[in-house]
């Protein structure tokens, strides 16, 4: 069974790999890996913002607010 620091690290792992893709111009497959980063971390607020501002980047301004309101 993973240990919460487990867990927390597997989703930070995917945080850093959808911080890599936005900068690398690819922003779907940036969400795509924090929306993994989520279902471990939840409570993660930056991920929440982060996802919120790609969301708007895309012109998803609906589910950028719904991101964004989950912080």
């Amino acid at each position: 069974m993973p240990t919460s620091s487990d867990v927390n690290k597997l989703a930070q792992s995917f945080q850093a790999q959808g911080n890599k893709l936005v900068e690398d111009g690819e922003y779907r497959e940036a969400l795509g890996k924090w929306e993994t980063a989520l279902l471990l971390n939840p409570q993660n607020a930056v991920l929440h913002e982060q996802k919120a501002q790609i969301l708007l980047e895309l012109g998803d301004a609906w589910s950028a607010l719904k991101a964004a309101s989950r912080v």
